[in-house]
């Protein structure tokens, strides 16, 4: 089953991306379309062996196909489509609401057991705020992790989506494409993790513009696509996280 999942995965991946981006208007040839299979191919065999946990692998498996899609199209365009960065938001909140539900299914069976209606009100409300305390407490807790619950994802879309609108505004350093794609992986990473991301991100960038300034070579426009770097931060922490 799980073979069939994976396999059925790497094909779906693969295709969306192809699709996406030639609707982007890339010239997505027999090399470039097997090259996204390749990346499809390991990222999600790696995903499967490392990640022991299926509710991270779904997440992490989603966001392969948006992470190429975005980063590509931002190192040609120096753009970034907003609908791709939503678009992600919203399947990594649904899949968390679906791992959610599936917690909270184990309480229904009480529930139906429960006459009160008053003892109903209590027990979800005790349910939201317990969860949503856990929640906190482990999306604010050291280190670095993979969000477990669609109260951690939420906590990252907001918090990363903040601090680095917050910077966007006050240094110019990043846009705003740069800073919904951030929240995007916040709903992946833990606070850690996503301070991981971000000083990641910057550092690869700072290597990348000494490498430049040796060989004499300046950036087209005086720009940089800065998505590309994120995603490169986002995979050194996918290899680092628990």
């Amino acid at each position: 089953m799980i073979y069939s999942f994976i396999f059925v995965t790497i094909i779906f991946n693969s295709f969306l991306s192809v699709y996406i981006l030639n609707e982007r208007q890339f010239d997505m040839n027999g090399e470039k379309k097997l090259a996204i299979f390749i990346i499809m191919f390991f990222s999600v065999i790696w995903s499967y062996i490392y990640i022991g946990q299926i509710d991270t692998l779904v997440k992490l498996l989603f966001s392969f196909p948006l992470i190429i899609i975005i980063s590509a199209v931002d190192a040609r365009e120096k753009i970034v489509f907003d609908e791709d960065v939503i678009c992600g938001i919203i399947i990594e909140i649904v899949i968390s609401l679906v791992i959610e539900f599936k917690k909270f299914f184990y309480f229904v069976k009480y529930f139906f057991s429960v006459k009160s209606l008053s003892s109903l009100n209590m027990i979800v409300d005790n349910y939201i705020r317990g969860s949503i305390d856990i929640a906190t407490k482990s999306f604010f807790s050291y280190g670095v992790y993979f969000n477990r619950s669609v109260f951690e994802s939420l906590w990252g879309l907001f918090v990363f989506f903040a601090l680095t609108y917050f910077l966007a505004k006050v240094t110019n350093a990043i846009g705003m494409g740069d800073v919904i794609y951030f929240s995007f992986l916040g709903t992946i990473a833990s606070f850690g993790g996503c301070v991981y991301i971000f000083f990641s991100s910057f550092m690869v960038c700072f290597l990348y513009c000494i490498v430049l300034k040796i060989i004499n070579k300046d950036f087209e426009d005086g720009l940089i696509s800065f998505t590309p770097f994120i995603s490169i931060g986002f995979i050194i922490f996918c290899c680092i996280a628990k």
